[in-house]
């Protein structure tokens, strides 16, 4: 993402996308006036069909675009197309008459204001172009806050999606793990900066992405960090698939980005493959992923790794790992026991499979040290009914810094050995700090909403401090009624088993500020029946699972016969959104919909990556 230039200094070029030959010159005439020192563009859409991959978005600074483009095609559809391009300029999207909707939709995805044209005039049109690029500069100022961070969500979603490969792998079928390392990275951050290294990265894992999907595969891929992007491949019908897809990326595609006009970038890569095999252990599988990445690099540019060994099963697994293994032979080759690189074969060093022990927390020192990283994860509005919400929410998450570049999240927790405190304790420190950031966020925009979903543990649920921190806390505050856009998360199996308690902790929250609740992980339809009947939840949350997607179309829409709204989580593709749309839920959530991030913003400004 390339940073704007300073709203204060000098307009210096417009691009004007608009079908209306009229129009075109009543916007040439108004922004020669205001701005004489600008070059100004003008794109036909009916002269020229649509822009070309390799359009020159960056050498300009604000982009003005006619919601209507001809023959049946439409400014929001150009601007979620292109808006991800590199340098893409601040945008103000133009509507006709009653197109106000959409106009804020557009702003959702990317443009940062809007003019309807029956009301243009010279001093509106000074007024957006002033406010988009002081938005476009505010939102890249935020970027560069996201970029600096690890993505926390990827991450983790990532590490589930090769859980479940472990664990549901279909028979006959053949799984990878490829590990890719950039290798200029640090000479192209000391040249270039944060941000065009973050693009160029970015762009790489786009690549690697359509490579792969070109080849009729469906993977997962994920930034692990900065320089490093790693690749899922399941279902395949191939033992040697993993290893052709890293040839392939090695001798046959040119990492190039254009990062503007005068500027391209370039590495070599280096990967690293493992086969993925059903009761693998997942943090074993990414270690001997990186350590192939590594005895590639050691090779030399462009060059690849195939780590043999026969499993990465741990002691709990009843088998630890035996160390290298002759890897699968491609047809007509035979086996070997060294790891393949581009170049020649490269010996296998053996890493040793620890079983690994139970971490162990102390919340208490963790607490007391403030060591505590909170994220945010927004949802999107997909129904009628939540647009009528005037909220912006968001799911609250924590990463617990339990030592040097070591994070653990909260919801593990329940995994981990704690020496000190309890998870209710954290509870405690989450209301408290988002009570905080609400109140700084009231400052800044008055009466706008933000909405945050807080996750609570069985030990808060189970008695009344949490109720009583909160009214110490709000009776100091400027605003008590801060806390009505708070919503609890509760699982239901823990409201049932719990539920006189629980139902007291509910009525005290809704009385005395109007906290709102939901049910979350609902796979049960009386289940979800009776906590909605006598809890009065006001939302319930779902997983996207495309294996079940059947029930969770019957239990979700039970969940709005009953007046709840309804949430789908983890959306990973376009064909999931579509089917999270399709199916009627009011709240989408996951890293293609809007990554996760580590401050508040509002819906109006909220990036689209």
């Amino acid at each position: 993402m390339q940073a704007a230039p300073d709203q204060d200094s000098p307009l210096k070029s417009v691009l004007v996308i608009d079908d209306d030959e009229g129009f075109r010159i009543l916007l040439k005439t108004f922004l020669g006036k205001m701005f004489p020192e600008a070059r100004l563009s003008f794109f036909d859409p009916l002269e020229h069909d649509e822009p070309p991959a390799d359009f020159p978005w960056s050498s300009h600074e604000v982009l003005i675009m006619d919601y209507e483009l001809g023959r049946g095609r439409n400014g929001l559809d150009w601007l979620r197309k292109y808006q991800t391009s590199s340098g893409f300029p601040a945008t103000i999207m133009l509507t006709g008459h009653g197109n106000e909707e959409l106009a804020v939709e557009s702003m959702r995805f990317g443009a940062q204001d809007y003019i309807n044209k029956s009301k243009l005039s010279m001093d509106r049109l000074a007024q957006a172009v002033q406010s988009a690029r002081a938005k476009h500069q505010q939102q890249n100022r935020l970027s560069t806050t996201l970029v600096q961070q690890s993505n926390v969500f990827n991450k983790v979603t990532f590490y589930r999606k090769i859980k479940e490969t472990t664990t549901q792998q279909k028979a006959g079928s053949f799984a990878f793990l490829l590990q890719l390392q950039v290798r200029n990275f640090r000479t192209i951050y000391a040249e270039q900066g944060l941000l065009r290294t973050d693009a160029y990265c970015n762009y790489i894992t786009d690549t690697v992405a359509k490579l792969m999907l070109s080849q009729r595969l469906e993977p997962n891929v994920v930034r692990m960090g900065d320089a490093i992007v790693t690749c899922l491949i399941r279902d395949c019908d191939d033992a040697g698939m993993g290893e052709r897809v890293a040839q392939n990326i090695c001798r046959e595609v040119r990492f190039s980005y254009q990062a503007d006009p005068n500027v391209v970038l370039e590495s070599p890569v280096n990967l690293g493959v493992v086969a993925v095999k059903p009761g693998d252990d997942v943090d074993l599988l990414l270690m001997h992923a990186d350590r192939a990445c590594l005895d590639a690099m050691e090779s030399g540019p462009n060059e690849y790794c195939v780590y043999a060994r026969e499993s990465v099963t741990t002691a709990t697994g009843a088998r630890s790992d035996p160390g290298p293994a002759p890897i699968p032979a491609p047809p007509g080759e035979s086996a070997t026991t060294e790891v393949k690189a581009k170049t020649g074969p490269v010996p296998v060093v053996a890493v040793p499979a620890p079983a690994p022990a139970a971490v162990s927390i102390d919340l208490t020192a963790i607490i007391k040290s403030n060591s505590i990283q909170p994220y945010y994860q927004p949802y999107i509005a997909l129904s009628e009914a939540a647009t009528t919400v005037k909220a912006s929410y968001y799911q609250v998450q924590l990463n617990l810094i339990i030592g040097p570049d070591q994070t653990i999240r909260a919801q593990d927790l329940r995994n981990c050995k704690i020496s000190g405190g309890n998870p209710g304790m954290l509870d405690l420190w989450v209301t408290r700090h988002m009570l905080g950031q609400l109140l700084a966020l009231e400052k800044v925009h008055g009466a706008t909403k933000c909405g945050l979903f807080i996750r609570l543990s069985p030990e808060t649920l189970s008695q009344r401090i949490l109720f009583n921190w909160m009214q110490d806390l709000l009776k100091k505050s400027s605003n008590p009624n801060i806390a009505s856009t708070i919503v609890f998360e509760l699982h239901p199996p823990d409201f049932l088993a719990h539920k006189k308690n629980f139902m007291s902790f509910i009525d005290q929250m809704r009385d005395a500020w109007g906290v709102a609740f939901a049910l979350y992980d609902v796979v049960n339809a009386s289940v979800l029946g009776t906590c909605i009947k006598q809890g009065g939840f006001e939302f319930v949350k779902f997983a996207m699972d495309e294996k079940s997607m059947e029930h969770v179309a019957q239990v979700s829409s039970q969940a709005r016969e009953l007046g709840a709204l309804t949430v789908i989580e983890n959306i990973g593709s376009a064909r999931q959104l579509a089917t999270a749309i399709e199916l009627g839920f009011d709240y989408g959530q996951g890293e293609f919909v809007q990554p996760s991030m580590d401050q508040l913003v509002l819906s109006t400004e909220v990036i689209t990556m």
